[in-house]
């Protein structure tokens, strides 16, 4: 399935979940790099108790495993990529896209030094004391 008709599939398929707000495509399908096989990776604003049906009614429609996480819970890595590369697929009111990227940009602006900062400090750790240190 190309990106357009994924694209349209997702449309159709979350249009009939109502706690869906926002719904992003990323991964491989997202960057035109999906080969045979890959997976549909989906980051949805939705309560937790739909993640499951979200991800079976999509991997039905589109023929593929579906990997779908929330934006609540996403980490500041994958924040980044899904501001780099994600696609809108599903808005559940007009701007909900706008919104979440506005204040993504926000808090990457202001938690993304700190966890850089605290990566960065364990990797120097790791280096210099190795992982079983103190054990």
């Amino acid at each position: 399935m190309d990106l357009p008709e994924l694209e349209r599939c997702l449309r159709e398929t979350l249009h009939g979940f109502e706690d869906v707000r926002l719904a992003l495509l990323f991964g491989s399908r997202a960057k035109g790099r999906a080969r045979e096989g890959s997976d549909v990776d989906l980051a949805v604003d939705a309560p937790r108790a739909m993640l499951g049906a979200i991800g079976a009614k999509v991997s039905a429609a589109v023929g593929a495993e579906v990997d779908v996480v929330r934006l609540s819970e996403a980490s500041i890595p994958l924040l980044r990529e899904l501001i780099r590369d994600s696609l809108v697929v599903h808005e559940g009111t007009a701007g909900a896209g706008a919104l979440w990227r506005s204040r993504t940009l926000a808090l990457l602006e202001t938690d993304g030094p700190w966890y850089d900062r605290m990566r960065d400090a364990w990797i120097a750790s790791v280096a210099r004391r190795g992982l079983t240190h103190g054990q």
